[in-house]
């Protein structure tokens, strides 16, 4: 009877409480999903009350490890301001749902419920949504960003909490900045010129005709003066060159924005475009045309192929790969409302399948880990052995090189190479000189006489890559027991080499 009464009170105790907060949840509720799509394969709604009381914690986590510690009362400081700064309290909701609103096009909408009026170094509410232009993007777009940012906003918030900051050493940051301004770098002009548009482009259908454009705002000319500086335009133009390994960059400076691109096609209107491909005309239907950004992925079959002809025979990779990798295309429009902050995403593939698999995925790794990681084994160690066998070449053009200079003899020592420049030490890590100081034009056979080999512990016991005078590599299967003495005089016997030149060979190894 006790214990039915008890069990009794706290149920009803439970009515109580649940019924106390329900209003509270139904309006975050009802603010939150009105953004999203009722039906379709997934809808989900969390408030951030658990993630709220993370943030709290943080402080008195961070004090437990800094306590007795010098810095631990500018560390206190810093860790605060950086909670005040982000404020993740104005976070009060989010909602997410996927619908298939055609075979094959998925929409899926996200919204985040936000204190607009808060004061957070993500809430911007005078962020426009502008009339969006991706669909004129060209047709081989891989991925284009496009997203206001107003850096001078989030500069002076930050600013003003390091001036303002209760710790002596923060606040000294504020007079070094203030000092740098004095010099002629004027931190505070160059944040307030970055506020507009930044625009990041990648085109193409292979690594040939691949092309990147980026920009970014110069509202006040301050980041161009200073890039003039390292970046002069060429004459009386505005353009400059900035040559680089990959391309040579042209840096176009106009008024209010910077523009850089690998390739001038860029600036020119494209041929075909985004637009004219019907499955992006299916997707704009279904796309706010307003926005204050713009993310698009596209990662057609082609190079997909590429990617697998590039991996090989590896039967076990291919097929993971047949499995988890599919042609995929998507376009994120992001806006802001008046309460929150939108994102709209239209895509080939069901990103509510693949959120709702990461659990199943989870209880099944060990299986996936098991098919998975001996395909990756045998690839990564394959692609040791291809950079071994280049750096060996590498380091036996470098050895004719030198030996060219010095009268047809062979470096002392590998250091000689690095030191007078003939090669990067990085390249000479795991190889082994077997012919330091020999003279490469005696009566030897250069095609059998080794003169350097490759560590083969480095991707695989029971092989040795072997660099020979005549500057070929080859490589040569070895038992997992054998040294490095037993692989010089299997070498020396499979190339016919005098008594006198193993004995040279064997001498190296004691050196």
């Amino acid at each position: 009877m006790r214990k039915r009464f008890w069990m009794s009170a706290l149920f009803a105790c439970g009515l109580s409480l649940a019924a106390f907060a329900a209003p509270q949840d139904k309006a975050l509720f009802d603010a939150t999903i009105k953004h999203v799509d009722m039906g379709g394969e997934m809808l989900q709604y969390q408030n951030t009350r658990a993630l709220q009381e993370i943030v709290d914690k943080i402080p008195a986590v961070v004090k437990i490890f800094a306590e007795g510690e010098p810095m631990a009362p500018t560390i206190d400081s810093a860790v605060q301001s950086v909670i005040k700064l982000l404020n993740i309290k104005a976070i009060k909701a989010g909602a997410v749902s996927s619908v298939e609103v055609a075979p094959g096009i998925y929409c899926l909408k996200n919204f985040t419920l936000v204190d607009m009026q808060a004061k957070a170094l993500f809430i911007d509410p005078d962020m426009p949504n502008t009339i969006l232009d991706w669909q004129g993007l060209p047709a081989d777009t891989r991925i284009a960003i496009k997203q206001y940012v107003n850096l001078n906003r989030i500069w002076q918030m930050v600013y003003n909490e390091i001036k303002n900051n209760q710790d002596p050493q923060i606040r000294q940051l504020a007079d070094m900045i203030n000092a740098v301004r004095q010099q002629g770098i004027d931190i505070h002009a160059l944040f307030a010129s970055f506020d507009g548009d930044v625009e990041i482009l990648l085109t193409g259908t292979s690594l040939e005709d691949a092309a990147a454009k980026v920009v970014i705002p110069d509202k006040n000319g301050s980041i161009s003066a200073l890039l003039k500086i390292v970046a002069p335009p060429q004459g009386d133009s505005n353009i400059a060159t900035v040559p680089t390994p990959v391309a040579n960059i042209k840096v176009i400076y106009e008024q209010g924005k910077i523009t850089a691109v690998s390739n001038e096609k860029l600036l020119a209107e494209p041929v075909e475009t985004l637009g004219d491909k019907a499955e992006y005309r299916k997707y704009a239907r279904i796309l706010p045309k307003r926005g204050y950004g713009y993310c698009i992925v596209d990662l057609p079959a082609e190079l997909i192929n590429m990617g697998k002809a590039a991996i090989g025979d590896e039967k076990e990779l291919l097929a993971v790969i047949d499995m988890f990798i599919r042609p995929v295309s998507i376009v994120c429009v992001v806006s802001t409302k008046k309460d929150g902050f939108a994102a709209t995403v239209a895509s080939n593939f069901s990103i509510a399948q693949l959120m709702q698999s990461f659990s199943g995925a989870a209880a099944s790794l060990p299986t996936l880990a098991g098919i998975i990681l001996p395909a990756l084994n045998a690839a990564r160690d394959r692609g040791k052995q291809v950079n071994c066998i280049s750096n060996l070449k590498q380091f036996g053009l470098a050895v004719m090189i030198y030996s060219a200079d010095h009268d047809d003899k062979a470096p002392a020592s590998i250091d000689d190479l690095v030191k007078d420049k003939y090669i990067q030490e990085d390249v000479c890590e795991d190889i082994i000189f077997l012919a330091p100081g020999k003279k490469l034009s005696g009566n030897f056979n250069p095609s059998t006489f080794p003169i350097a080999i490759c560590d083969r512990c480095s991707h695989n016991e029971n092989q040795v890559d072997i660099l020979y005078a005549d500057g070929h590599v080859s490589s040569m299967p070895v038992s997992a027991d054998a040294d490095e003495e037993d692989i010089i005089r299997t070498i020396a016997e499979q190339g016919n080499l005098s008594q006198a030149d193993t004995d040279f060979l064997l001498k190296q190894l004691g050196e």
